[in-house]
C-alpha cells in the first residue's frame, strides 16, 4: 500500500517549538504492482544485448509451451543501471512493459520453431556525449545483474512495431562502433561511500596489462581511449598509459 507522506520537523529550544511542514511532490503512483498477480519468471542478464527465448528455454523454466498463446506473452523491466542518487529525480513507479518480438505468434500457438526476442540492458550503462562526440561508461557499484520479468496474461502483449520498408537507393551498413570497458570495484579507500577503485599500483606492482579483444577493425579508423586513475601517496606520483607499448595521451 502506498500513501502520500506529509512530515514535519520539530525544533525545541527551551519553551519554543517551531513546526515546519513540507509535502512530497505529487506524482501519480500505481495502485498495485504488476507483480501482484499472475505467474512470473525472473530473468537475470549481465550484459546488454538481444536475448532469445525459445521453446526449450520455456520448458526448462517449468512452462508448457503447448499451453501458451504466444500473443499473450509480456516482458517487464526497467533496464539496468543505478537508480538516480537524488530522491527527487524521476524514476518509474513500477515495472514497465517492454516491446518484444515474437516470431510465429500469429496462429496463437508456440510451435517448435517459434521464439521471443528482446533487448535487455545490462547493469552498467553507456551514454553518448554529443559535445565531445565520445561515449562514457557508468559502472553499477550496487549490482552485477539486471533483471527482467516474463509473464503470460489474458491480453495482447506489447510488440516491436513494424517499420516501413526503405525505398530508393540501396544502403549497405557493414560497419559499427564497438565499445569496451574494463573496471573493477576492489578498493574503497574510506571503506564506505560510493568511491571505489580497481587494481592497485604500489611499490611492488608498478605496471599492469589490460587486454581488449579487437577484431575486424576497419583500416584507418580511429580508436578513442579513456582512462581514469587516482593517486594517494606521500611522494609525487605519475601514470603513463601505453597501447601496444606506445605511449599515448
Amino acid at each position: 500500500m502506498r500513501k502520500r507522506v506529509t512530515g514535519c520537523l520539530v525544533y525545541i529550544f527551551g519553551f519554543l517549538t517551531v513546526l515546519v511542514g513540507y509535502a512530497q511532490p505529487t506524482r501519480p503512483l500505481a495502485p498495485t504492482s504488476v507483480l501482484s498477480t499472475g505467474q512470473w519468471i525472473k530473468l537475470g542478464i549481465t550484459d546488454s544485448g538481444i536475448y532469445k527465448i525459445d521453446r526449450k528455454w520455456l520448458q526448462a523454466a517449468g512452462l508448457a509451451p503447448d499451453a501458451i498463446d504466444p500473443r499473450q506473452l509480456k516482458l517487464y523491466g526497467n533496464g539496468g543501471g543505478m537508480l538516480p542518487q537524488l530522491n527527487s529525480a524521476p524514476r518509474p513507479d513500477d515495472l514497465i512493459q517492454n516491446a518484444i518480438l515474437v516470431a510465429g505468434e500469429a496462429d496463437g500457438k508456440f510451435d517448435p520453431n517459434d521464439y521471443l526476442l528482446f533487448y535487455g540492458q545490462g547493469p552498467h550503462r553507456w551514454s553518448y556525449e554529443p559535445g565531445s562526440q565520445r561515449s562514457s561508461h557508468a559502472f553499477n557499484i550496487y549490482a552485477d545483474t539486471a533483471y527482467y520479468f516474463l509473464t503470460i496474461s489474458n491480453s495482447q502483449g506489447r510488440r516491436v512495431p513494424e517499420q516501413a520498408e526503405v525505398t530508393g537507393a540501396n544502403v549497405v551498413i557493414d560497419t559499427y562502433l564497438q565499445r569496451q570497458f574494463h573496471e573493477q570495484d576492489l578498493i574503497s579507500p574510506l571503506q564506505s561511500g560510493r568511491e571505489w577503485y580497481g587494481e592497485e599500483f604500489n611499490l611492488f606492482t608498478t605496471a599492469r596489462n589490460f587486454t581488449f579483444p579487437l577484431v575486424d577493425l576497419v583500416p584507418g579508423s580511429t580508436i578513442q581511449v579513456s582512462s581514469a586513475v587516482m593517486a594517494s601517496s606521500k611522494n609525487t606520483s605519475a601514470f603513463t598509459l601505453k597501447a601496444n607499448n606506445i605511449q599515448i595521451g
